[in-house]
Order: structure tokens, then sequence, then C-alpha cells
């Protein structure tokens, strides 16, 4: 470590400025001690060396508390003002303005300016020359204030000692401030260097981040797309293997209904034959008509699901002709209700078509028949006998809304949602007392399919033991 770092502070500890009022608190210090031994020598008064004695334990305390502090700023005041208090007693103790006290005032105007670099450099300034002013003026006028000079020997040796010591330290105040400036410099252009080679260093860095980030960006890109074509992939999977699933519930649903439900009636139907065959003559009339209106609900039973089987397998091919048109809606009803008319006066249930003549509507007619037949059917094997059946529509929105009403026995709320399902066995959800025929549920699963086809819904509403109504949408055009 160099002598002016143990004296004055390194230039990591201290700032450029703070090293400066160290060397001047150091410089004053000497100063001090060599105007005490020279007014001793000369001698001079004692009670100057008293003075200057007291000012250098007080310069020597800010010196050591300044060098152990990290800030100087507030410790200018006092060593300014403290040395302006001991010049101006010496200034009146060593002749007035024939001492050579003027110079250390002008030493202290340049080394002050050197030091303070801020705001205070002007009033500082003022400050020692107003001093130094007043000084003047009141030696001028009250000449009897100076303390002359024992003799010219005297006040020659104290001049030229002064100068000298003032030059000197001068000198030494500059050559420390040249050199500490010229290092800050170095270290300055050091740490520019260091600061160059960091930023340098982090621009790489930036780069190379930037570019990963650029690499990364286009990894998510590419993994986004691959994300949108393996979900789309999933969604076709899961539609396929919906689609899947729904044909094997249809196949399911399809030897079903021809193991059970077709076998059924035609056993049946193929028993009724054989009695009448073979037991014909053993019958009384009665009986004979009863195995015969039994025959004809086998019959029909057996034609209504075969009708339905076809219609449904067509659907299934693709094989369904779709060609909607503008139709009256109060025609289709009533051609439905006399395909009808002999099975609903065997149950002694009414027929009432509700439905305004002048209704029209946009839909294939075949279907929307096939639809009401089916419901209509439905509604005769669930209503009590001498109940009715009534088909009512009006126009809601864009749409005309049909309601197929019956007196039957209801639907649990519970099943409701368990009709128009192919993967739902219908015969489990009350069965008829009013009939020995069974429904497959196939019907309404044509009805909702045909209905769907044409632009429509269908829903269903229904109060155990009162009765059910079915609701379906036709578009008005």
């Amino acid at each position: 470590m160099e002598i002016s770092d143990k004296l004055f502070g390194n230039n990591i500890e201290f700032s450029f400025e703070h090293r400066l009022f160290n060397a001047l608190a150091f410089f004053s210090i000497v100063l001090s001690i060599f105007s005490i031994v020279i007014n001793f020598v000369l001698p001079i008064h004692t009670i100057v060396n008293a003075v200057i004695s007291v000012y250098l334990i007080l310069v020597t305390i800010l010196y050591f508390i300044s060098r152990i502090r990290s800030s100087y700023k507030n410790y200018v005041l006092i060593y300014i003002f403290s040395t302006l208090l001991m010049l101006s007693f010496i200034w009146f103790n060593s002749g007035g303005y024939d001492s050579p006290i003027a110079l250390v005032f002008l030493l202290l105007l340049v080394i002050i300016n050197v030091v303070v670099i801020d705001k205070k450099q002007n009033f500082y300034f003022a400050v020692i020359m107003i001093n130094l002013s007043a000084l003047y003026l009141i030696s001028f006028y009250y000449p009897d204030y100076n303390v002359k000079y024992e003799s010219e020997s005297v006040r020659f040796i104290d001049i030229f000692a002064t100068l000298i010591i003032v030059a000197s330290i001068l000198f030494a105040f500059l050559k420390v401030h040249t050199k500490n400036y010229i290092k800050d410099r170095v270290n300055a252009g050091l740490r520019k260097i260091e600061v160059d080679k960091l930023n340098h260093a982090l621009m790489d860095t930036n780069n190379k981040i930037s570019d990963k980030n650029k690499l990364l960006e286009d990894l998510s890109k590419v993994l986004e797309a691959n994300n949108i074509i393996i979900n789309k992939q999933l969604e076709e999977l899961n539609e396929a293997y919906r689609q899947l699933e729904l044909s094997n519930q249809t196949q399911t649903k399809f030897l079903s209904i021809i193991s059970h439900d077709l076998r059924s009636p035609i056993g049946s139907f193929k028993s009724l034959t054989s009695s009448m065959v073979n037991d014909y003559d053993l019958f009384s009339k009665d009986e004979q008509k009863n195995l015969i209106e039994l025959m004809s609900n086998s019959a029909g039973s057996i034609y209504e699901l075969l009708e339905n089987l076809l219609t449904w397998s067509s659907i299934q091919q693709g094989r369904i002709a779709f060609n909607p048109q503008m139709n009256n809606i109060f025609q289709t009803v009533d051609i439905t209700f006399k395909l009808l008319e002999i099975s609903s006066m065997s149950k002694r249930i009414k027929l009432v078509n509700l439905v305004n003549k002048s209704t029209i509507a946009f839909f294939d007619e075949n279907m929307i028949v096939t639809v009401v037949r089916n419901l209509v059917s439905n509604a005769l094997k669930f209503s009590r006998p001498d109940s009715i059946i009534v088909i009512s529509a009006i126009d809601k929105d864009n749409f005309v809304e049909v309601r197929v009403k019956d007196k039957g026995m209801g639907i649990k709320s519970e099943d409701l949602d368990k009709l128009f399902r192919i993967d739902v066995d219908i015969r489990m959800i009350n069965p008829s007392p009013y009939t020995s025929e069974k429904g497959t549920g196939l019907g309404l699963i044509l009805c909702k399919e045909f209905v769907e086809k044409n632009g429509g819904t269908i829903q269903v509403e229904s109060t155990l033991g009162v009765g059910s109504t079915f609701i379906f949408t036709i578009p008005k055009s």
C-alpha cells in the first residue's frame, strides 16, 4: 500500500474529493506544527502559539474522523470556519496586512476551490473573501488593533518562512491532487474496460439466450402444431370410437329385436294359428272370435315391427330419400289417423286432430308420417280404454310445435332421459297394463332421427298416472 493511501485513503473506500479533504487536513496539521516552531524561534507572542495549538488539535480530530468515516462534507464547514477564526486572530497579532497571513488565505481559497465541487463552493469563496476584506478594512481604519513585529528581521523571517511553507504545501497538495486524479482516471479506464468486457459478455449471453428463446419459441410452435394435430386425431378417434360403439349398440339392438321382439309375436301368431287349425271345432264362436282378434293384434304388431325394422335398416344404409317441401300438417296427421283407425276403434280410444287446417311447414312428409304414426301407436299401447289421444300444433318462432298428448299411465321422471336412446332397453320402462303388446323402443329412435333430419327437435313431458305429451318441432320454411 502506498504512503498516500495510508495518509489520505485509497480510491476504493474514499472518493477523489474526500481524499483531497484528508490531504488538506493533513497539510494543515503540518503547517500548524511548522508555524508553532517558527513562532517559538522568532519569538512571536505566546498567545498566538496557543491559538494555533488549539486549531492543531481540532484539525487533527477532523482528520482522524474523516479517515475512518465514509462522509466528509459535514467536516468541511467546521474546518473552514475554524481556519478563518485562527487566521483572523493571527492576522492582528502579526502586523495586520504587513503579515504573510494573506498568503495563507490565498492558499485556502485555491485548495477549497479544488476540494469543494458542489454548490457550496461559491458560498465558501464568498465567506473567505468577505473575511479577508474585513480584516484589511479593520487594519486600515483601526491600525492600533495590529500588533507590530519587534523588528524588520523578524517580519522578514516570518514572511519568508510562511512563503516557503505555503508554496511547499501548495506544491504537495497539487502533487497529491494530480496523483489521485491520474490514479482515478487509470482506475476509471480499467473499470471501463472491465465494464466493456462485462457488457460484451452480457451481450453475447443475451444473444445466446435470445437464440435459445427463439429456438424454444420455434419448438413451442412445433409442439403446439403437433398438439393441434394430435387433439384433432384424438377427436377423430373419439368420434370413430363413438360411431363404432353406436354401430355395436345398433347391431346389438337389431339382433335383440330379431331374436326376441320379432320372434315372440311370430311365435304367438304361429301358436294361435296352430290352435285354430287343430282345435277349431272345439272352440265356441266367442272363443274363435277372441283367437282371431289375438291373431289380428299379433299380425299388427309384427307388421309394425317389420315396418320399423325396414325403415331403420334403410336409415343405417343411407337409402332413405330426403325430400322436404311445404306440406300441410293437418293433412299429414289425418293420413296417420286413418292408418290407425281400426286399431284405435278396437281399443275404444278416440283420435282427435286439433291442428289448424291451414298450418303448413317445411318437411319430408313420409318421414313425419312415420313420426306421427309411431307416436300415436305408442300412445294407443299405453292409453286407458275409452280415453282420447289429441294432436295439436302451435307456431313457435321459426318452427311449428306439434304435440301428441295421451291419457295413459305416464312415465317416471327418472326414465324420461332413457327414451330416444339405442343403448337403453325400453322394455324395462313402465310396461303397459292395458295391452299384451311390448314396445321395442325402435319407433322412438326412428322419430328422433327423422325429426332431427328435418331440422327439428323432439322431447317428452310426462306425469306418472296422468299421461304423456310427446313434442316435436319442424321448421316453417
